[in-house]
């Protein structure tokens, strides 16, 4: 730990293995035996690249004239600072004026209504396209207007084709907690254009559900875990969506590696049971090679198009904490920013650790709470509300909060090591509205850290891959067997997993009937039961004094 005095040149660095009072008391008697240092020793920190000297963050900083917080974080000589930009967006490109796109009229009077005069370029190709039944993904940043750029396409095919009492389209959300952020936005712009929109999902009601089943709306909100069960289950419901003609699919850069897997099989299954040929639209902030990897999840050609939206300059900062630990700096950067009336999300990729950050932080006094996965919904929700209303300060966060929950205005946006592309993500909550951003990416002591910490432009060029693997053969044999549950497979179809339903005859997990495949259920039940289409195990309650206080997930082997 480096210890300083502002006023005059002394300075010392003392192992930090106890708690700040601690090492002052040890350097105040180093200072009374003369061991500390009254010049040189940030030369010596310099030199050893521990940290970075005046002139190269000068060069850094360049023409630029950053905010006196970001100077004194800069220049604080605590940590070694790898990088200094100023993130900035493109202007988007506009596009044609509401009323020239020859929509329903009630949708451009909503849109009036809403002070909207002008869609932005990619949403008027969106529109038109997904008007003109094409499968498109829509690659734009957070709050840019994505979700207004395949929702009105979509009411637009609903009033032109007339599909009360159908489920027309499905909105598909990677969680519960999402969908359900996403649902008033939708249903008020819905409900002036008389269309239904419901939710359904693990949380949905019985009574909620029974209307649903009685009354299906145009536009059903759910996730993929809800439609799988039901498909296989061949409920009431599944019954219902056979009428989908359209499927869109939000935060599509979730759906990679085994989850992303399972969802491919999911929407083929989808495609299987419905009456007509479905029409696919994805969209995401962030997502590598879109086209090649939406086009497989699929099993469609798609169209890509890319936008930009409004968005204020950001302040970034790439630091490495060399004289302390990862949680101590960016507890003091939490403390700087919140200072500053700045508010401000901490993203640590852990429950432990943003456990422990918020109680350091809340020794600071920093008005924090934390929100992550395995907290209940209401307090979560809680969270989020209080956010919002700017009654908190600061959340300290794991990746529930990198999608698209509303929380409203964010500033500052704090981040540990993650992949640029998942980083971008979470940097995209900050600055929305137009003002100052702020972003820091705090550094590990681990060894890709290290590397970063001197090689910063390659961090930029280390995106995450998305990927899937359809043939995955405990994926396609599991899903091969719900296709099965789902709607007997016929002996002319699914050629392309001739083996694999060879096999499960063979194994008696599948018998031929009147000259169909169909599941034999007394061997394949647990199987399906047991199965996690995200590539956990099944989900364990937790309760204190009989009260549900979390959830904990136990990994399939």
């Amino acid at each position: 730990m480096h210890v300083s005095c502002s006023k005059c040149s002394i300075e010392d660095i003392l192992e930090f293995s106890k708690n700040p009072d601690e090492v002052f008391l040890e350097f105040l008697v180093r200072f009374d035996k003369g061991l500390v240092s009254e010049k040189g020793l940030v030369e010596g920190l310099t030199d050893e690249g521990i940290i970075r000297s005046e002139k190269e963050i000068k060069k850094m900083i360049g023409k630029t004239n950053p905010e006196k917080m970001i100077e004194e974080i800069l220049f604080s000589k605590k940590d070694f600072i790898s990088e200094y930009k100023i993130l900035k967006n493109s202007e988007p490109k506009m596009g044609c004026k509401v009323e020239k796109l020859g929509l329903n009229e009630n949708i451009s009077n909503y849109l009036k209504e809403l002070k909207i005069k002008q869609f932005y370029k990619f949403q008027e190709i969106a529109i038109q396209e997904i008007v003109f039944g094409e499968n498109v993904i829509i690659e734009a940043p957070t709050a840019s207007g994505k979700t207004e750029s395949f929702l009105i396409p979509v009411i637009e095919r609903i009033k032109k084709e007339s599909n009360q009492g159908n489920i027309f389209a499905i909105f598909v959300y990677p969680t519960k907690a999402l969908a359900r952020d996403q649902f008033p936005k939708i249903k008020k712009f819905t409900e002036k254009i008389n269309v239904k929109v419901k939710v359904f999902d693990g949380d949905t009601k019985i009574e909620e559900r029974k209307e649903i089943i009685e009354n299906p709306p145009e536009i059903l909100v759910t996730n993929f875990d809800v439609l799988h069960y039901h498909l296989w289950h061949q409920t009431k419901f599944s019954t219902l969506l056979n009428s989908t003609k359209i499927l869109v699919v939000d935060e599509a850069h979730v759906y990679s590696g085994i989850f992303g897997s399972n969802v491919h099989y999911i929407i083929k299954r989808l495609k299987r049971i419905c009456k007509t040929k479905l029409q696919f639209v994805a969209a995401s902030a962030t997502l590598e090679d879109a086209k090649k990897f939406c086009e497989l999840l699929f099993g469609e050609k798609m169209q890509l198009i890319k936008g930009t939206g409004k968005k204020g300059e950001t302040d970034f900062v790439m630091l490495f904490p060399s004289l302390r630990t990862q949680r101590k700096l960016m507890v003091e950067l939490t403390k700087k920013i919140t200072s500053e009336n700045h508010k401000t999300m901490i993203f640590s990729n852990s429950h432990l650790n943003a456990e422990l950050l918020a109680i350091q932080a809340k020794k600071q006094k920093i008005n924090i709470k934390v929100h992550r996965a395995g907290l209940m919904a209401n307090y979560r929700m809680s969270v989020e509300k209080q956010f919002k209303e700017d009654k908190l300060q600061a959340i300290s966060c794991t990746p529930t909060l990198e999608l698209g929950i509303d929380i409203g205005n964010v500033d500052c946006v704090i981040s540990s090591t993650i992949p640029v592309n998942r980083l971008t993500q979470r940097i995209g909550r900050a600055a929305r509205k137009g003002q100052k951003g702020f972003a820091f990416l705090t550094l590990g002591n681990d060894p890709i850290s290290q590397y970063y910490k001197n090689h910063p432009d390659d961090y930029f060029e280390d995106i995450e891959k998305t990927y899937i693997d359809p043939k995955n053969p405990f994926v396609e044999e599991f899903q091969v067997l719900a296709m099965a549950c789902d709607k007997p497979i016929s002996k002319h179809e699914l050629k392309e997993h001739q083996d694999i339903i060879e096999q499960q005859i063979i194994k008696e997990n599948m018998i031929i009937s009147n000259n169909r495949i169909v599941p034999n259920f007394e061997k394949i039940n647990s199987i399906l039961n047991n199965y996690s289409i995200r590539g956990i195990g099944k989900s364990i309650d937790i309760f204190l004094n009989n009260k549900k206080i979390g959830i904990e997930y136990y990994q399939l082997h």
